[in-house]
């Protein structure tokens, strides 16, 4: 079993105690805490980040910050499930790939607005 990088504050989360179906996980700077199981729930003690119920897909606090969070998120829920044992590497590999796989179709599917100024000079020209 190994440790991971807490996702605070990217002190070392090991390993706190564990079972074959479940596996608590403690970080030694922020006093973060994970509980993961083998069939795939996790849960934390504290929230990095506590996101609008209602925040629009096209707001830029969607595309800078939520987005990107959302990836963090996922690599430290793989890295979680591989250190716990559930998953090996090649499966928590290929996690990453898929949710990185969507997080690029979301931004090739909405591509950044043209600022104002250049959307109103081609109305012009």
């Amino acid at each position: 079993m190994k440790a991971t990088p807490c996702d605070i504050c990217n002190g070392t989360m090991n390993i706190q105690s564990k079972s074959e179906q479940q596996v608590r996980f403690a970080c030694t700077s922020c006093r973060q805490t994970w509980g993961i199981d083998s069939n795939g729930s996790a849960g934390c003690t504290i929230l990095k980040m506590l996101w609008p119920s209602s925040m629009d897909e096209n707001s830029k606090m969607y595309r800078e910050q939520f987005l990107p969070a959302w990836l963090n998120e996922r690599r430290h829920y793989a890295a979680m499930m591989s250190a716990a044992e559930f998953w090996n590497e090649t499966k928590a590999d290929t996690f990453i790939q898929e949710c990185q796989s969507v997080y690029n179709k979301w931004f090739t599917e909405h591509p950044k607005p043209k600022p104002w100024f250049i959307r109103l000079w081609e109305k012009v020209a």
